[in-house]
C-alpha cells in the first residue's frame, strides 16, 4: 500500500489530516484531506484561504474570512433547500491551528470536466459532438442555476465554466463548485477595501461584465451557453464576447457546430445558443427555460429522427 505524503508546510486543520497538496489558486490553496479518525479515507478536499497573494502582496484576513463565509453560506443554503447540484460542505472554520486562514472542507469529487495540464485543456470525457450527453449536463446545470436564481438569497455564481463543473466519472451528473466569487443577496457588506480584483471566468466572459457591469443571473446563462459550445466543439474557443457586435458569433459559418457533428438536432442547439449567448442580457433565457429547451433537444434524440421544435 503506497504511503501518503504530507506537506509539512501546510496549515493544520482541526479534525482533518492533510494528505497532499491539490492546487494553488490566486485566493486559496486546496488539499486532499482525510478525517483524523479515519486517516486512510481520502474523502474530502480542503480549501484554505491565502493571506499572501501569489506575487507576495498581503491579503486581509478579515476580507478572506468574509469571502469564505459567503461561499459556505451559498453552498449550505442551497443544500438546505434540496439542491444537490452543488458541492457539499462537510466542515468549516475561521482559522487553522496557528494561522488566521479561514477554511472549509468539501466532499471530494473525481475531478473537473475540464482541467489544464500545463500545455492545454484536458477534458474528463469526450463531449465533442455528443448532443444528448451535453444537453443532459446542461439541463442539470440549468436546474441548479434555477434553484440558485429563484432562491430568496438570489445566488449568482459569476464564474461558471467547465473547470468549475465537477464530475465523478464518465457519464456522471455534473456538480457545480467554486462559489468563491458568488453573489449572495443579503450577505453582509465586504469589510474594509477590497484587496484583489475578481473578473470571473475569462474563457466565456459575458459582454456586460467586460463592459464593467455587475454579473447577474443572465450572466450565468451566458457562461452556461459557453459550456455548451465549448463541450460540443471539443474545446474550440470563440473570440471575446465584447468583440461580437450585435450578433451572436456562434452562428457564423466558421463557428457552426455542424463542423463537429452531423447530429440532426444541431439547428435546435443553435436556436438555444442564440438565446443563451445573446449579447443583450435581456434577450437571454432564464434558467428554468433552459432546462425545458435542453430536455426537448435531449428527448428528440429518442424519437428516431422525428423533429421536435423548441418553443419560441
Amino acid at each position: 500500500m503506497p504511503q501518503t505524503t504530507i506537506n509539512l508546510a501546510a496549515p493544520r486543520i482541526p479534525g482533518w489530516r492533510i494528505v497532499r497538496p491539490l492546487s494553488d489558486g490566486a485566493q486559496a490553496h486546496t488539499y486532499v484531506v482525510a478525517p483524523e479518525s479515519r486517516p486512510g479515507d481520502e474523502c474530502a478536499v480542503a480549501k484554505v484561504m491565502r493571506l499572501q497573494g501569489i506575487e507576495g502582496y498581503a491579503l486581509s484576513a478579515d476580507v478572506q474570512r468574509w469571502r469564505m463565509e459567503r461561499e459556505v453560506r451559498a453552498l449550505t443554503t442551497l443544500r438546505a433547500a434540496g439542491c444537490e447540484g452543488v458541492v457539499r460542505v462537510l466542515d468549516h472554520g475561521s482559522r487553522t491551528e496557528g494561522t488566521a486562514q479561514p477554511w472549509m472542507i468539501m466532499h471530494r469529487h473525481a475531478g473537473p470536466a475540464r482541467s489544464f495540464d500545463g500545455s492545454g485543456f484536458v477534458y474528463a470525457e469526450r463531449f465533442r459532438g455528443r448532443v444528448t450527453r451535453v444537453m443532459a449536463m446542461t439541463e442539470a446545470l440549468a436546474r441548479t442555476l434555477s434553484a440558485m436564481h429563484e432562491h430568496p438569497a438570489r445566488i449568482v455564481h459569476r464564474d461558471l465554466h467547465l473547470g468549475n463543473v465537477l464530475m465523478d466519472g464518465v457519464g456522471s451528473a455534473p456538480v457545480l463548485g467554486d462559489f468563491g466569487i458568488a453573489h449572495v443577496h443579503g450577505h453582509p457588506p465586504r469589510p474594509g477595501v477590497d484587496d484583489a480584483v475578481f473578473s470571473g471566468a475569462w474563457h466565456w466572459r459575458p459582454p456586460e461584465v467586460s463592459a464593467g457591469a455587475e454579473a447577474g443571473p443572465a450572466s450565468d446563462i451566458f457562461m452556461l451557453g459557453g459550456v455548451v459550445f465549448e463541450a460540443l466543439s471539443g474545446g474550440f474557443v470563440l473570440s471575446p464576447a465584447d468583440e461580437w457586435g450585435g450578433a451572436c458569433i456562434h452562428a457564423r459559418p466558421e463557428h457552426h457546430l455542424g463542423r463537429w457533428t452531423t447530429d440532426w438536432r444541431i439547428p435546435m442547439v443553435n436556436a438555444l445558443l442564440d438565446r443563451m449567448l445573446a449579447p443583450d442580457p435581456a434577450a437571454r433565457l432564464e434558467a428554468a427555460q433552459v432546462v425545458e429547451r435542453c430536455r426537448e433537444i435531449r428527448l428528440a434524440g429518442t424519437l428516431r429522427g422525428r423533429p421536435v421544435l423548441a418553443t419560441a
